[in-house]
């Protein structure tokens, strides 16, 4: 994950500029999140211990509210297998 990258890039000094070119990412986005980091208290160290879901959610919390619903899977399967020519009719 990019945010353990940056977290370790910048814990041996390299600058923002640099983490940036070698995550492939902006270097405001490098800023932004060694920022939360440091506000969370979070370094190389501690981010290894959490899984990538807790460190995006705990630097991210306003993200997990804009995710969109996963759709019921099971739902849909079971219509396109009951109505065999609704692709069909939805391409025309």
């Amino acid at each position: 994950m990019k945010i353990l990258e940056m977290l370790r890039l910048s814990e041996l000094g390299l600058s923002q500029r640099e983490i940036s070119q070698s995550a492939g990412c902006a270097k405001s986005t490098v800023g932004d999140t060694l920022i939360r980091c440091r506000n969370k208290n979070v370094n190389y160290q501690t981010a290894l211990t959490m899984t990538d879901e807790r460190l995006q959610e705990l630097l991210f919390p306003d993200l997990k509210a804009k995710r969109k619903a996963e759709p019921d899977w099971e739902y849909i399967h079971g219509e396109l297998a009951r109505h065999k020519s609704l692709n069909c009719r939805a391409a025309k």
